[in-house]
């Protein structure tokens, strides 16, 4: 039970930091122009133009977390069988 709190624990920490980056990335919003200026004082502002990519629409961002829990479960079955 206590690995299922680290690995949710992990999880939350990762959710947390890429949010807070992708914010840091858009200026527009406070959070977004704080730590973008905390991201230029510490690199000096040098750093490459953004660029547009394409967006992932709902379908294929729950195929993606479809695929990540299918893998997630597969592993914890294989623990389970070399165990028991």
């Amino acid at each position: 039970m206590t690995s299922f709190f680290k690995t949710m624990s992990a999880s939350t920490a990762f959710l947390v930091a890429s949010a807070v980056a992708a914010s840091a990335q858009e200026r527009s919003s406070w959070l977004g122009g704080f730590l973008g200026n905390i991201f230029d004082r510490v690199t000096g502002g040098n750093h490459a133009p953004a660029h547009n990519v394409p967006e992932i629409d709902a379908s294929s961002g729950l195929l993606a977390g479809a695929a990540v829990l299918a893998s997630l479960v597969l592993a914890w079955e294989i623990r389970r069988r070399r165990r028991g």
